[in-house]
């Protein structure tokens, strides 16, 4: 009995591990603004919504590369790490005196799932007033030099 309770329970644990992850989100700090990115038919698509209502619907994103097939299908979300920064810095000129500069930031690892397995991060920064994003594509062996077309 106690065998079979124990692999039972070791089923539903690596059922569990073993279900990708489809959707990360992050908050700004005073829960203005919100991202949320989702894995859809192994597509990325973004949302950005502002006190709960849309800004932006969902938009796809990806990468059409010269010199290398397109990385924009067969994604699966691999991982995700949300932070937070706070700091006030002081500037010698301009309207305000000291600049705090306050956001919270997710950190989403995409990875193919067939073909090359190629990865790339998605990192955006979520402040109270405003969005911002940026792409990181770590060096790999099937992708030496990156050249965006689209």
């Amino acid at each position: 009995m106690r065998a079979t309770i124990f692999c039972l329970a070791l089923v539903v644990i690596c059922a569990n591990q073993a279900r990708a992850e489809t959707s990360a989100q992050v908050e700004s700090p005073g829960r203005v603004i919100a991202v949320e990115l989702s894995i859809n038919d192994g597509r990325l698509d973004y949302a950005i919504t502002r006190f709960g209502e849309p800004v932006i619907a969902p938009s796809r994103m990806g990468f059409l590369l010269r010199n290398a097939p397109k990385l924009e299908r067969n994604l699966e979300l691999t991982g995700q790490h949300v932070s937070e920064f706070d700091e006030t810095w002081e500037q010698p000129w301009g309207e305000s005196r000291f600049v705090r500069n306050h956001y919270r930031e997710l950190r989403a690892t995409l990875s193919e799932t067939s073909g090359d397995k190629r990865q790339f991060d998605v990192i955006f920064r979520v402040y109270d007033d405003g969005v911002g994003f940026r792409y990181a594509i770590p060096k790999q062996p099937t992708l030496d030099d990156v050249i965006i077309d689209d």
